[in-house]
């Protein structure tokens, strides 16, 4: 446990994560950036529509920066740890780096619906006199993925992880056999990982069966 922590902490990995960390804390305290995530015209028109108002804003205004976070910290996590470890210290490092995407995964979660909702307002009940462009807002705000933020959130976060960081294993697990393979030593995969790796497989599968069979089911 000793050495996974020093060689996490003490590493070009740790350095990188560390960079990638600050660069998403500075891009989300950004005046400019919270500004073009509200943006909304002027003046009302009665053509607007509420996709159209999202998908006006500045480019910059539109990037959920926890979701970047989350894609590119995960296979730099997974390739910080070599086959060689014991296997103790491989199941610890996967527990740790599921945990971590589980929590970014629910930042992600909880910063896409505020982007979405950004521009608009929940509702024009404290609003004596609400203006054509009030009753616009309130209609554009999507009250649904609202409650996305409480139900199932932390089950959908561990979904996502798991799915994620078992595609990456595979990719991990295919580059050490290759590496190793010259030198005629095998690796050996952890209980864990072939939970993961096994997750990662049927539960997209899953949900692509579900997905085609359930127009069939509500007919």
């Amino acid at each position: 446990m000793r050495l996974l922590l020093k060689n996490i902490l003490f590493s070009k990995t740790a350095l990188i994560i560390f960079t990638l960390l600050i660069t998403v804390l500075i891009f989300e305290i950004l005046p400019i950036v919270n500004e073009a995530r509200k943006l909304f015209p002027n003046s009302y028109i009665a053509n607007y529509t509420c996709h159209g108002i999202l998908e006006n804003r500045p480019w910059y205004g539109q990037i959920n920066s926890w979701n970047w976070f989350w894609l590119i910290s995960t296979p730099i996590i997974i390739f910080s740890i070599e086959p060689e470890y014991k296997t103790s210290i491989r199941i610890t490092h996967t527990i740790m780096a599921i945990f971590i995407a589980c929590f970014i995964v629910n930042l992600s979660s909880n910063l896409s619906i505020d982007i979405r909702n950004a521009p608009f307002i929940k509702s024009t009940y404290n609003i004596p006199n609400p203006s054509q462009t009030d009753i616009f807002k309130a209609e554009c705000y999507d009250i649904t993925v609202e409650e996305k933020r409480y139900n199932s959130a932390y089950l959908l976060a561990l979904i996502y992880a798991v799915i994620y960081h078992g595609w990456w294993k595979i990719i991990w697990y295919q580059y050490h056999k290759i590496r190793v393979g010259f030198i005629g030593k095998e690796i050996k995969v952890s209980w864990l990982d072939k939970g993961i790796i096994i997750g990662s497989i049927i539960i997209p599968i899953f949900f692509i069966l579900m997905t085609l069979i359930y127009p069939y089911i509500h007919r």
